[in-house]
């Protein structure tokens, strides 16, 4: 099924999303309180849904299954982000298992229904990175890890703003295996910290929050060797 989106519109979005979930994240710092990290992504990211409920209404049933679960996902994180840190680290890892076990399924319903859509390829990818965002902060807030575990919690937005600062014509922003391959071992690695004494988890989070950076690093070169740099002055 092809649906025709409005691409400028969710372009516009993601780079309006990043600078909240940044000033969330900043306040969520200093305040030591997830609460505001919560409230501007549920805001921003209720936004974009509604903004393309077009695009929603044309995939049936409504929205798509898809897009279903990565509801499901939505709700499961904003649900963990609003009692952390309450949790017991044993629900915190039930519910992150949940939510990441689910990633994947919402892109294997949309192949199999031909629901694939930009929209729903940022609603995943975006949760993704929020997820990243939220156990960062975690980690440093609440499991006595160094701010060095921020770093890549912060890059997907700063990349993001980065892009948009400096763009590029023609340039699309695109998952790469490579990327995705690395992510999953992250994401692993933040929820089996969890349930690890405190050298491990730190060993842990060191090399995964390396793989990370690794892998923006190779973005960022083939991102700044892409044509068509945009006179922006």
């Amino acid at each position: 099924m092809k649906i025709t989106e409005d691409i400028n519109m969710i372009s516009n979005w993601n780079r309006f999303h990043a600078g909240i979930i940044l000033v969330a994240a900043v306040l969520c710092l200093i305040n030591k309180n997830t609460i505001y990290l919560l409230l501007g992504s549920a805001a921003s990211i209720c936004f974009f849904i509604f903004n393309n409920r077009d695009t929603l209404e044309k995939l049936k049933p409504f929205g798509g299954y898809a897009n279903w679960v990565t509801g499901v996902r939505f709700l499961i994180l904003m649900t963990l982000m609003f009692y952390l840190p309450n949790l017991s680290f044993w629900l915190l890892g039930l519910g992150l298992l949940i939510f990441v076990s689910l990633d994947g399924v919402d892109g294997w319903l949309a192949r199999k229904y031909n629901h694939s859509t930009v929209f729903g390829q940022y609603f995943d990818m975006e949760l993704d990175a929020l997820f990243v965002m939220m156990m960062c902060c975690y980690y440093y807030l609440f499991k006595e890890i160094d701010m060095w575990i921020l770093i890549p919690g912060f890059l997907r937005y700063v990349y993001r703003i980065g892009i948009e600062i400096f763009p590029k014509e023609n340039f699309i922003e695109t998952k790469k295996r490579y990327a995705s391959s690395i992510a999953g071992v992250f994401f692993t690695i933040l929820i089996v910290a969890l349930f690890v004494g405190h050298d491990i988890r730190l060993y842990g989070l060191a090399i995964g929050s390396f793989l990370i950076v690794l892998s923006f690093g190779i973005s960022i070169v083939e991102y700044i060797r892409f044509d068509n740099l945009v006179n922006t002055q």
